[in-house]
């Protein structure tokens, strides 16, 4: 839960803010993430990783901007 929500209060503070470009206009961006813990999501990076990729993939196709944690 505190992992998630910190990653969570990172990505709103992100999407608020307009990154300099050049000529002086703002770009907008967003992030999403997938979070995997151990030992419940893997017990070796590999694993680790799979299942927080496979998190990531399902934040992009709910429209991204998103944390998913389970």
């Amino acid at each position: 839960g505190a992992t998630w929500e910190r990653l969570d209060a990172l990505r709103r503070l992100f999407s608020e803010r307009a990154i300099d470009a050049e000529r002086g206009l703002p770009l907008h961006a967003t992030f999403s993430a997938g979070l995997a813990s151990f030992p419940h999501d893997g017990r070796d990076l590999s694993q680790l990783l799979r299942r927080a990729d496979d998190r990531l993939q399902v934040a992009r196709e709910e429209g991204r901007n998103k944390v998913i944690a389970r």
